[in-house]
């Protein structure tokens, strides 16, 4: 008997200190949120809980397929300190107004520079 109460108070003590190793996971009673997972958990955030440059060049990417898969091919984006820089060309001056808008929209974007995304002229 004395031996499952050790095996028990064992067992317990074990899931409370990997409740405490799994960044995120909530504790008994408590709902999980995003405020459970330490600030160096998320490789979509940087420390200071900025979104870093890498996932907002993902973000805008994603959002220009929603264009079309060429404007998306044909469009290179980049991102340094928040400001997104796009270049290549599209079809139409509708299709850049629309890959600006898409860029601005993304979060964690300060600024665009479209200064090297022109218009076709064929």
């Amino acid at each position: 008997m004395r031996n499952n109460k050790k095996l028990a108070a064992a067992a317990a003590s074990a899931l409370f200190m990997s409740a405490l190793a799994i960044p995120g996971m909530a504790l008994a009673g408590q709902p999980a949120s995003a405020s459970t997972a330490p600030a160096w958990s998320s490789a979509a955030t940087s420390v200071t809980g900025q979104v870093s440059d890498t996932t907002i060049t993902s973000n805008v990417k994603t959002k220009l397929m929603s264009i079309s898969s060429a404007v998306s091919r044909d469009v290179s984006v980049t991102t340094d300190d928040g400001v997104v820089t796009l270049a290549g060309e599209v079809d139409t001056q509708n299709q850049k107004n629309q890959v600006i808008q898409k860029a601005k929209s993304v979060d964690g974007v300060k600024r665009v520079d479209s200064s090297g995304l022109t218009v076709s002229t064929d």
